[in-house]
């Protein structure tokens, strides 16, 4: 399981940064460069590991993939955007990772909805 960074999940996040929660409380989004080149070579690396042969519909890892797999996938996932996490935010806490792949074809469309 993922540990909290700072605090409790559910607390509303803040920016270290008052301008970036300057904008974010006047636009609702800010846009931040969060990993680098070598963090997108470690997650390709690893999507290259456990992707699908094929992908047409939505793919996430944890419905095909075993346990330890899955672990791995969140370990690493996490490891990528934990300093990044910790230098953005004041509150933050990383509650899981893994992969989720809009595909092609059909099977791929999802309707509206909110992710946790």
């Amino acid at each position: 399981m993922t540990a909290p960074l700072d605090v409790e999940p559910h607390t509303a996040l803040r920016f270290r940064s008052p301008e970036l929660n300057e904008r974010f409380e006047r636009d609702g989004y800010v846009v931040v460069d969060l990993i680098g080149a070598d963090e997108v070579a470690t997650l390709q690396d690893l999507w290259n590991e456990v992707a699908p042969g094929s992908l047409e519909g939505i793919y996430s890892n944890i419905h095909d993939r075993d346990l330890l797999t899955n672990r791995r996938v969140d370990e690493v996932i996490t490891e990528c955007f934990r300093a990044p996490a910790e230098r953005l935010w004041v509150d933050a806490w990383l509650g899981g990772a893994s992969f989720l792949v809009k595909g092609t074809g059909p099977q791929s469309a999802s309707t509206p909805h909110q992710d946790w």
